[in-house]
Order: structure tokens, then sequence, then C-alpha cells
């Protein structure tokens, strides 16, 4: 079945640093065609373990903000259903993408989708910035950005570094800079 949406823009909050033993405790998906936005989602989700500090310092999600979520199996399907047929555009995208693909694979899924990551996209295209991190992306093209280290802030923010992208360098650069398979940690 094919997304009605070209791109499905994700991220996810995990409760440590290695996204291969991580568990989510927050993803966001948004939906666009390059353009205008179709559907956005977002949801806490129940680590079942504990969050590091400094992840709770940095996200602002506590213990206690995730203990009544859902699991990441309980919205596993949603995240299904927004990103089949679409291609999943990421800021780090091997860190989102992995976390995700780890997440599916405890779920007995295999999570496996063409991608695009926006950092590669600024070296790509600003390799005279000094950091390619989302924050610095979003001030070089003059976009505000509201809501750092919370997955549906983080996927606004990318969506709109994206969409500014497209209308930039026009999706044809933009579709050759798809992740290559070395990059992409998917099961």
């Amino acid at each position: 079945m094919r997304n009605a949406a070209q791109y499905a823009i994700v991220d996810v909050e995990t409760t440590f640093g290695d996204p291969r033993h991580a568990c989510i405790m927050e993803v966001a998906v948004v939906l666009t065609d390059g353009q205008r936005e179709m559907e956005r989602w977002s949801s806490l989700v129940h680590p079942q373990g504990p969050i590091d500090r400094f992840v709770s310092a940095l996200t602002g999600i506590t213990p206690a903000m995730v203990s009544t979520a859902p699991r990441f199996s309980q919205v596993a399907d949603v995240v299904e259903r927004m990103t089949t047929g679409a291609v999943v555009v990421a800021h780090n995208a091997r860190f989102d993408l992995t976390a995700l693909s780890s997440a599916f694979g405890k779920c007995g899924q295999v999570f496996h989708r063409e991608t695009l990551c926006t950092e590669q996209l600024s070296r790509q295209f600003f390799p005279h910035l000094k950091f390619h991190n989302l924050n610095s992306l979003c001030r070089h093209i003059g976009l505000p950005q509201k809501g750092n280290h919370r997955a549906l802030g983080d996927a606004l923010a990318c969506k709109a570094a994206f969409v500014d992208l497209l209308a930039r360098f026009g999706t044809e650069r933009i579709a050759a800079a798809t992740l290559p398979p070395a990059l992409r940690m998917t099961a």
C-alpha cells in the first residue's frame, strides 16, 4: 500500500545515547508531500526501563511522564502505517532508524525504509558550516526552531528544513542523496 505522502519525517527520543540498546520513550511522525503537511502524530512511549538522568534533563521527559504511556508495541502499527510507502526523513537518520529498527525487532517485526538524512544533506549542500546539527541547519537557512529534544518539535523542525532544502535544491538532487545502504542500520 502506497502512502499518500511522499515523505515521513520521523524523530525519536531514547532513554540513553546508544540507539541499538536504548529504548524509545517518545516518537513522532510528520507526513508531507514536500510542500504541505498532511498529517502529524506523536506519542510518549513507556520505555520499560530507566531513563538516563542526562537524557531526562536534556529532553524534559521524566519517568513519571512515561509511566502510563503506551509501550512501543502498542504504537508500532501507527508508525508502520504512517511510514509505509514514504521516504523516511530524519536528522541524523542513522540514530532514529537504528532505534526504530531495534524497537520493531523487539516486536518481531522488520522496519526497513528508503531514507534521507537532513544532516547528510546539510553536509553536502553547506560544507562550510562548522556544525550540522538540526539547530545549526535551521539557523543557517533562517528557520525558527522550538521544542528541541522533543520528538514532535524536532520532527517539525526537520520537516521545515527538509521542505526548504527541497525548494532550494530540487527533488532530483535531494533524491540523489538517499542514504547509502552502508549507513542504514535497519534490520
